[in-house]
């Protein structure tokens, strides 16, 4: 039978039905993009649960489809905990309601009515509140406890956040996850001869020796204006200091790292990038004739 378009809900859908994985990482695709939620509700039918989010936009829902449950041991559960964990860092209080097997299934099937949101939106809220449980019954997790963040940020992906990456090394950014070791020598190549380019600093002067040159002391080549001495010294170590901490021991021996610890020194080759962007030529000064 043909639904009438004009009674569906113009809202969006994500996730799977019944897989917790990807509706779980439509939650975090919508909380790393940023995505202003104003209002979470915990739909139930029976065991199993899907959310509706108001967002930012007035009148604007998004969907996640059931992929989540509860009342066993298992991945559902454990799914719906770790929902309900990260999304109450966006709102103090989320509200759960005990929905019909019609709403739900249109929920699944992307073809929620504009009669479906109003009846929901006219619901009592479960008096009893069972989030907690939801969330304590699954193994404990809490943003409060270490060792339990520690398992909850690797629902997140390890990306690159390229809105702070300089434009000089978006191409690198892009690459880092399949092939880390030599984009990371690349970046710092590609940072000593910008700054070697600026300096007109030549001969086997490398690394922390180039940076020394180029950005310490009074007559250094490159410097940053309007700030304090102590901040210049403090930026111009960082240069140093991280080519000593992170480049030598890649330049001199193969390391085994995990894509999270790639991507974490990229960024920090990123900002000096950023810093090197930042700093002005110094004048030259004039000979006496």
């Amino acid at each position: 039978m043909l639904i009438n378009s004009e009674k569906l809900a113009k809202i969006q859908y994500h996730g799977e039905y019944g897989i917790t994985r990807s509706c779980l990482n439509a939650i975090t695709r919508l909380i790393q993009s940023g995505c202003q939620i104003k209002e979470i509700k915990l739909l139930t039918f029976g065991n199993r649960h899907c959310f509706l989010l108001s967002v930012e936009m007035e009148g604007s829902y998004i969907a996640i489809k059931s992929g989540f449950a509860s009342g066993y041991s298992g991945e559902g559960p454990r799914g719906l905990a770790h929902s309900l964990i990260l999304l109450r860092q966006y709102v103090s209080w989320i509200e759960e309601y005990d929905v019909s097997r019609e709403i739900f299934e249109r929920i699944n099937t992307s073809c929620l009515l504009v009669s479906d949101i109003d009846e929901i939106n006219k619901l009592a809220q479960v008096t009893d509140y069972r989030i907690s449980d939801y969330i304590y019954l699954a193994d404990d997790l809490s943003f409060d406890n270490k060792e339990n963040h520690k398992i909850l940020r690797y629902d997140f992906p390890s990306i690159v956040p390229l809105r702070f990456v300089d434009f000089r090394i978006i191409d690198l950014a892009l690459r880092i996850k399949d092939e880390p070791d030599t984009t990371l020598m690349s970046s710092y190549r590609r940072l000593e001869g910008i700054i070697r380019k600026r300096t007109g600093i030549e001969g086997d002067v490398i690394g922390s020796k180039l940076f020394n040159k180029a950005f310490r002391g009074e007559n250094a080549p490159l410097y940053w204006e309007n700030i304090e001495p102590a901040e210049r010294e403090g930026r111009a170590y960082m240069f140093e200091g991280i080519y000593l901490a992170f480049r030598n021991r890649r330049a001199h021996r193969e390391l085994e790292l995990s894509l999270d610890e790639e991507i974490r020194e990229f960024m920090l080759v990123n900002e000096l990038f950023l810093l090197e962007s930042q700093a002005i030529d110094r004048p030259q000064k004039k000979e006496e004739i």
